[in-house]
């Protein structure tokens, strides 16, 4: 079996990921699609592989091997059902909404033969689930996908809580239980004018109704009322109540339609003169000849603004923190496509026409009924607690979904070194806490998540209490980069265990690549595929759980921690030689020692070693940006390749750092509710906004900084004038200088700016005094 390759056909700088909107603990701005799609489209380019058979998606990716079909031997009892094919068929001429209901009944017979023929039995029972006016929801938005595969415990629980006395706040499904989806898009044109006429399921389905559905303005769906054979004792399910404050994406959908469908519970039917079309169902009497070819494409295609839009519901997927990878279906009329999203890149498999092909059709379904977590995607080294019981019988398995809060769940480590690089024996176990503290959003790119845990009695983890507060670290960074524990490790040992309190303490740490790592992406069907992608790797770190700034009790300790990052981040620059790259608000953390909180420096992952400038080779991880958005200089937001990653340009997020913190924190825990315009729209926006926007704050220096005095809030105006404001002229004027020296085509050093943005006037402005400690023993890392 080959190894992963590594692409080298990146023939741009590709940005980092723009997805950080959640900073300083508030979400600045909420992910709408008009916001979503165009980042997903930039952050997705030449990623797309196409072409996967379906025999090789079902089997490595879902894990059902097409023979346990054994179609040849059953393919008459599970041929799909002629009447329910013709319904979902004469839905084609109108709204796309109309298409959901008939094609779930279609699904459900499919799922009712294959369980009573092959006798096949789910560790995860999923229902598929038009979804109507329902949205599912998540911290960012609400979406509302086409069709939801949601497991049974789940909607049982859904429906149950929509007739209870406290349904607005109980009725709701999230993105974290959802391990599928499925999304439509039309093909052909739709008819106004024409009348929906189709015969409803059979009575193993739902009883069958004879009515008539009038066009799109006569008739309304709600989702989640459908029953299945094991729903008739469930309530159905009522519109879910918008919840304002939570943006959703279906104000623009192409037929029109925002919350209106149909009810499938009630679907009126009739189809005169079925029999005419029937043979355009694939029955036959003999077994088929599946012939499958592979699709011809170029490298990398890019994706449509219909498939952009599905991407989109695999970004909400994955960002719940907790998964490898997602998978969904594409139906187009009567042709299907599955497709496979991960933090590398998208796998789309051959196209098939469902009723000249019913085979792959039944196998796609066979093996989504019987999927597992870990083949649906889900990190497997997050286990549910010890406490719940094995099955009853081995032959059986455990049947378990997805839980809304994984607080309580475990991780297991294995294969891990310790922080001085020895190998820890055995298996790790470390207790989920709470919910995520940080999940990077987005697709493709590191997509870093954090869980807070702590560390059983006998976890295994030599030296750490299990009243200690840990966080584990899941990333995916490139496979060519320095390894951020490698860097940690370099570090603290190259500044001594003094300065060493500054940076991150990583417990243990693990590298999954390769077989180890176990993604679908290693078999070597989807290796052939066309198109090259970069090769991730997954690493995982346990740390010592560090507070945010916004928990800071007074201004002056704020200050007091301010200058311990700065001159933190000097220390490892000058001492280790490592540039941090990567300065955020998420980033700058503090600890407590004796009463007296101390600045740390966490995430070294976009580090870099400035003796061996690893950036400045020709793979792909070196057209990324490095940084986040917000708080990256002006620079390096240039769309064409910009200079190489100075010092400066960290000071200069220093800068951003401090003034996103006066504009947002209010101290002991607390922000505002709503950002002030000045930094707000630093957030989420296109890297030109962001870049333009930062430029005309800074041609206001002279002016002031026009905005600060209302945006500043109260704790932090005794620093508007005496740090805010001259750090913002020292900026401006460097970059004023900078500017003229290049049109005059004058000697001008960019490194420093020509001396005007260096380390000692940075510290100058914040008032250090250099003759006493720690500063007077620092004349090495004076400019």
């Amino acid at each position: 079996m080959q190894p992963p390759r590594t692409g080298t056909a990146f023939r741009v700088r590709r940005p980092s990921s723009l997805f950080k909107e959640s900073l300083g603990g508030s979400i600045a701005r909420r992910l709408t699609r008009p916001i979503v799609k165009p980042l997903l489209k930039e952050e997705l380019m030449d990623t797309l592989q196409v072409g996967l058979l379906i025999e090789d998606f079902v089997y490595r990716i879902w894990g059902f091997h097409p023979d346990r079909l054994q179609w040849e031997k059953f393919f008459k009892d599970l041929q799909l059902d002629k009447t329910l094919v013709e319904a979902y068929k004469a839905t084609f001429q109108h709204a796309e909404r109309y298409r959901y209901a008939p094609f779930a009944r279609l699904i459900d017979s499919t799922v009712a033969k294959l369980v009573e023929v092959l006798k096949l039995e789910s560790p995860l029972p999923v229902s598929f689930e038009p979804l109507g006016s329902t949205y599912i929801r998540s911290d960012r938005s609400n979406r509302k996908p086409d069709m939801g595969i949601i497991g049974k415990q789940a909607v049982e629980e859904y429906r149950l809580a929509q007739d209870g006395p406290d349904k607005h706040s109980k009725a709701q499904l999230r993105w974290e239980i959802v391990p599928c989806f499925m999304e439509f898009k039309r093909f052909l044109p739709i008819d106004h004018d024409a009348v929906i006429l189709f015969q409803q399921a059979p009575a193993a389905i739902s009883e069958p109704v004879a009515i008539t559905l009038k066009p799109d303005d006569e008739c309304r769906q709600e989702g989640l009322k459908r029953k299945n054979v094991s729903d008739e004792g469930l309530p159905p399910a009522k519109r879910v109540n918008q919840d304002p404050s939570i943006t959703s994406d279906r104000s623009d959908r192409s037929d029109g339609s925002v919350d209106e469908s149909h009810s499938t519970s009630s679907v009126p039917i009739e189809v005169p003169n079925a029999g005419a079309s029937i043979s355009a169902v694939g029955t036959g009497t003999e077994p088929e000849n599946f012939e499958t070819h592979r699709s011809r494409c170029k490298l990398n295609p890019q994706m449509t603004e219909d498939e952009l839009q599905s991407a989109n519901y695999a970004s909400e997927c994955l960002g719940d923190g907790r998964r490898r990878y997602v998978t969904s279906f594409m139906i187009t009329d009567l042709k299907v496509s599955l497709w496979y999203y991960d933090r590398i890149g998208v796998i789309k498999s051959e196209e098939f026409d469902l009723v000249e092909n019913p085979r792959l059709f039944v196998l796609a379904i066979a093996a989504v009924t019987t999927c597992d977590m870990k083949h649906f995607g889900f990190e497997p080294m997050i286990h549910p607690p010890s406490t719940i019981p094995p099955p009853m019988r081995l032959e059986h398995p455990i049947r378990l979904e997805p839980p809304r809060n994984i607080s309580g769940w475990e991780i297991h480590i294995d294969e891990g070194v310790d922080s001085e690089g020895k190998t820890v024996p055995g298996i790790v176990r470390l207790k989920i806490t709470g919910a995520p503290i940080y999940v990077q959003a987005g697709i493709v790119g590191r997509g870093t998540s954090v869980l807070p845990v702590s560390a059983f009695a006998d976890s295994g983890l030599a030296a750490v209490k299990s009243s200690q507060k840990l966080v584990v670290k899941f990333s995916w960074p490139a496979a060519t980069r320095v390894p951020e524990d490698v860097l940690i490790r370099r570090i603290r040992k190259a500044i001594g265990s003094k300065e060493a309190r500054h940076v991150s303490r990583m417990r243990m740490s693990t590298t999954l690549e390769g077989l180890r790592l176990g993604l679908p992406r290693i078999e070597e069907s989807i290796q052939s595929l066309p198109g090259d992608v970069e090769t991730r790797v997954l690493r995982v770190l346990v740390c010592d759980r560090y507070q945010h700034l916004n928990k800071l009790k007074t201004i002056s300790e704020f200050q007091s921690v301010f200058i311990d990052l700065v001159r933190a981040h000097r220390v490892v620059y000058k001492r280790a030689g490592i540039l941090h790259r990567d300065l955020s608000i998420n980033n700058v953390m503090f600890g407590m020692r004796s009463g007296k909180p101390y600045g740390i420096l966490i995430d070294w992952d976009l580090a870099i070693d400035m003796k061996l400038r690893e950036d400045d080779g020709d793979g792909p991880s070196s057209r990324y940006r490095t940084g986040t958005g917000p708080f990256m200089a002006i620079d390096l937001l240039k769309p064409k390749m910009g200079p190489p990653h100075y010092y400066r340009h960290d000071l200069e997020s220093f800068f951003y750092i401090l003034l996103w913190s006066a504009c947002t924190f209010l101290l002991n825990g607390t922000e505002v509710k709503k950002q002030h315009k000045l930094v707000e729209p630093w957030s989420v926006v296109n890297w030109g906004d962001i870049r333009d926007k930062k430029v005309v704050f800074f041609t206001r220096a002279g002016e002031g900084f026009g905005g600060l005095d209302e945006a500043v809030t109260e704790p932090f105006r005794p620093l508007l004038d005496s740090w805010i404001r001259p750090l913002g002229r020292m900026i401006a004027t460097a970059r004023s200088t900078s500017e003229l020296a290049q049109l005059n085509d004058s000697p001008f050093d960019p490194e420093t700016w020509g001396g005007l943005m260096t380390y000692r006037k940075f510290l100058g402005i914040l008032s250090v005094d250099f003759k006493n400690a720690p500063h007077s023993l620092d004349t090495d890392l004076l400019d």
